[in-house]
Formats: C-alpha cells, sequence, structure tokens
C-alpha cells in the first residue's frame, strides 16, 4: 500500500531551540522514511572539538606557592566544552532533499 508520508522532525539546536520541519515525499512508507532519515542523520554528523580554557595557575608569594582558588579551578573546568558530535542542519536537509523529500514547515 503505498500512501503519503508526513513526518514531524524536531531539531535541538545547540541553543535550545527547535525548529519544526515536516518531509513530504508522495509514495513514501514511514519505512522508508526512517531509513532515509537515518542515513542522512548518519551523513550529516560533524565533530566539534572541546573547546579548553586556560586553568588558573598558581603563584609564588615570597618564597611559597600559593594555589588557585577553588572557586576558580571550578570556573574553569566548567567553562570547557566536552565536544562530540553534533547533526549539521544544512547536510541534513540538502541530503534528505536530494533523496525526494520536500520539507515542510
Amino acid at each position: 500500500m503505498v500512501k503519503k508520508v508526513l513526518a514531524v522532525y524536531l531539531v535541538a539546536l545547540s541553543a535550545g531551540c527547535a525548529q519544526n520541519i515536516t518531509w513530504d515525499k508522495p509514495g513514501a512508507t514511514q519505512q522508508q522514511f526512517n531509513q532515509d532519515s537515518y542515513a542522512c542523520t548518519q551523513a550529516s554528523q560533524q565533530y566539534q572539538a572541546p573547546v579548553s580554557t586556560p586553568q588558573p595557575q598558581g603563584q609564588m608569594v615570597g618564597n611559597q606557592y600559593v594555589a588557585p582558588a577553588w572557586s576558580q579551578q571550578l570556573n574553569a573546568a566548567l567553562a570547557n566544552s566536552p565536544g562530540g558530535y553534533s547533526t549539521n542542519r544544512n547536510l541534513y536537509n540538502s541530503c534528505m532533499q536530494s533523496k525526494g523529500y520536500v520539507p515542510r514547515r
């Protein structure tokens, strides 16, 4: 049975916003959409390198070493990004369109 597939794909952006996109491809089944979407998601993954900030350094005061304050160390650790993989939305959208899907907002 051939039917028109409408699927809502929510995209969580790094800023925390979401964008609703409905992909339409006449004659596509839900299984075909799932396979195509998965393939495009895999093809559009990009590695984001960790962001690192300089760690606070201790200093010599007289003839004694004074370590950075605990709060300085914690703030520096929290400012570091762990990095990892994320989906490039433009690549994903281009991939879906190349498979015959039409985006609807």
